[in-house]
């Protein structure tokens, strides 16, 4: 058996697999890093946690720990700090690590919900959310589908004109 990293080094080999990994990686860093959704569960978590942190501190402080609520206010409020800045420094390291040019386009959709269907992307079939926009690299391929709801049908791309409800993007 070979360990992961030689799986993923072979699945990386794959030209397709690779271009799929580095623009889901893109979607990935929209939707799980926006700052909105990091900030939420870090005051989420602060909420669960603060009750707690004055016992901690009691206990933990003489042996060099946490030595004030205020002091772990700072330390929460660097993940907050840094939250905006996650996306861009993820989106340099891909395109360092993989070769490719910062060149990238925005992606945006506005998905109505009352539009009888969905907007997918990548084979995972991602599904859009609303008002969704996120940067993809060039000269890589995205593929995007709408998946028309029961009773519905697809027309076509609007932007593109296309009729296929399966499109794939080089830009």
């Amino acid at each position: 058996f070979k360990n992961d990293d030689d799986f993923f080094g072979d699945l990386m080999a794959n030209a397709e697999f690779e271009a799929e990994f580095i623009q889901r990686m893109n979607t990935w860093i929209a939707v799980v890093y926006s700052t909105t959704r990091v900030n939420q569960i870090v005051d989420s978590v602060q909420d669960r946690i603060e009750p707690e942190i004055l016992d901690h501190i009691a206990r933990w402080q003489p042996q060099g720990g946490l030595s004030s609520l205020n002091n772990w206010n700072n330390y929460v409020q660097e993940y907050r700090n840094f939250a905006p800045y996650r996306p861009a420094i993820i989106l340099g390291q891909m395109a360092n690590h993989f070769g490719v040019t910062n060149d990238t386009f925005n992606l945006n959709f506005v998905v109505n919900q009352n539009s009888g269907g969905s907007v997918l992307l990548h084979s995972v079939d991602f599904e859009v959310p609303d008002n969704y926009s996120a940067y993809y690299f060039k000269n890589i391929p995205i593929t995007i589908k709408a998946e028309p709801d029961k009773g519905y049908r697809f027309v076509q791309w609007l932007e593109t004109g296309s009729t296929n409800a399966e499109i794939v993007l080089n830009t």
